[in-house]
């Protein structure tokens, strides 16, 4: 659950950009959180973590702004659940495989 000033600030932020724009943003926060954790990896980078850290709130805020916008567009919303659901499946089934502790 978002908080709610929160909400309301990513909220403004969705529909002053559109859903469009945001997923766009989307894409490219998480190019640059793929490019933090590689930096994770290097001894020489004192700031890899804190560079990571950034870049998962970075993520995280355009995550939640598609949720709003889920939480507006119920077929959307259906079809995120069903893909959601099915993936978590294939990860418990996988676990369950390698037996992995519960």
């Amino acid at each position: 659950m978002i908080p709610d000033r929160e909400a309301e600030i990513l909220a403004r932020a969705l529909f002053h950009h559109g859903f469009r724009r945001q997923a766009r943003q989307l894409g490219e926060e998480c190019s640059e959180l793929a490019a933090a954790v590689f930096r994770l990896d290097r001894p020489e980078r004192e700031d890899a973590l804190d560079g990571f850290l950034e870049e998962l709130a970075d993520v995280s805020l355009v995550v939640d702004q598609m949720r709003i916008w889920l939480s507006s567009d119920a077929g959307a919303l259906e079809a995120f659940q069903r893909h959601r659901a099915e993936k978590l499946a294939r990860v418990d089934a996988y676990l369950d495989r390698v037996g992995a502790g519960r």
